[in-house]
C-alpha cells in the first residue's frame, strides 16, 4: 500500500444508513476497550483474543457484516481481525502517532458512516477527507492524526484485516 489512503470500493448508503440507524445511544455507553477513551467511543464488536462477537451488540452484527462484504477488496486473501464502531466527538483529535503495535500484515480499512469536511486525517503531512459513499485502505504504519474540527461527530466503522501469505 502506498502511504496515505486509497479509495478502494463504493459503498451503497441503504447498507452504510442501516448500520448507523441500528446503533443506538446506549450502545455508546457499552464500549470496550478504546484506548483512546476520554476523546473517542468504540465499540469492538469482534473479541480479540476469539474472533468471536461480543453479545451485548447482537443487533449491530448483521449491518456490520454486510458493509464488511462491501469494503473490503475481494482479491485480498485476508483474515477479519477487528470490528471497531468508532465515534469522534465534535472539536477533538487524535495526537500524531504509529500504530506500532499493529502486525504489519495488518490493513485497516475505514468505512465512514458519519462524517463531515471538517474531518481530516493527517498521513505523513498530507491531509485527507475519507468521503461517505467509499471505503478507504489506510496506512497505520506512517506517522498519522485526526482532528473533528466540526460541530458534528465523525463515526467509521473500522475493519482490521490480516493479510494471509
Amino acid at each position: 500500500m502506498s502511504d496515505g489512503v486509497v479509495r478502494l470500493n463504493p459503498i451503497d448508503d441503504e447498507l452504510r444508513l442501516a448500520l448507523l440507524n441500528a446503533i443506538k445511544d446506549e450502545d455508546w455507553a457499552l464500549e470496550k476497550g478504546s484506548r483512546f477513551k476520554k476523546r473517542i467511543k468504540a465499540i469492538y464488536l469482534l473479541k480479540p483474543e476469539t474472533g468471536d462477537y461480543y453479545d451485548v451488540w447482537p443487533h449491530l452484527v448483521k449491518p456490520t457484516m454486510d458493509l464488511v462484504e462491501k469494503a473490503v477488496p475481494k482479491d485480498w486473501n485476508q483474515t477479519l481481525s477487528k470490528l471497531v464502531i468508532a465515534k469522534m466527538p465534535a472539536h477533538t483529535s487524535i495526537n500524531p502517532h504509529i500504530d506500532s503495535w499493529v502486525d504489519r500484515k495488518c490493513r485497516r480499512v475505514h468505512v465512514p458512516l458519519s462524517t463531515n469536511e471538517k474531518a481530516i486525517a493527517t498521513i505523513g503531512g498530507i491531509d485527507y477527507h475519507m468521503g461517505i459513499g467509499w471505503s478507504w485502505d489506510f496506512d497505520l504504519f506512517t506517522k498519522h492524526s485526526v482532528a473533528n474540527d466540526s460541530d458534528e461527530d465523525r463515526i467509521h466503522l473500522l475493519i482490521d484485516v490480516m493479510i494471509n501469505d
